[in-house]
């Protein structure tokens, strides 16, 4: 298994204000390779990896994991 995160940006929206909270993340994790994230409280580590996980969905950007895109997985895979 592999992970593939390029140029990944998420952004939440209140009234007229815009936040971006992911800005370009990118990360190449190959089989047999161990990640950590990694940050204080409140640096949206949750959702990274709700995204990577197929929770979330970044506003651009791409995650793969094994060569698929998670944004391509139809909703029926989503837990």
């Amino acid at each position: 298994m592999f992970i593939d995160i390029s140029n990944l940006k998420k952004s939440y929206t209140s009234g007229v204000v815009k936040t971006e909270v992911l800005k370009g993340i990118e990360m190449k994790l190959k089989e047999g390779e161990i990640g950590v994230i990694l940050g204080p409280s409140g640096s949206r580590k949750s959702t990274l990896m709700n995204i990577i996980g197929g929770i979330d969905r970044g506003d651009s950007g791409s995650v793969s994991v094994d060569g698929v895109e998670i944004s391509d997985l139809n909703n029926c895979w989503n837990f």
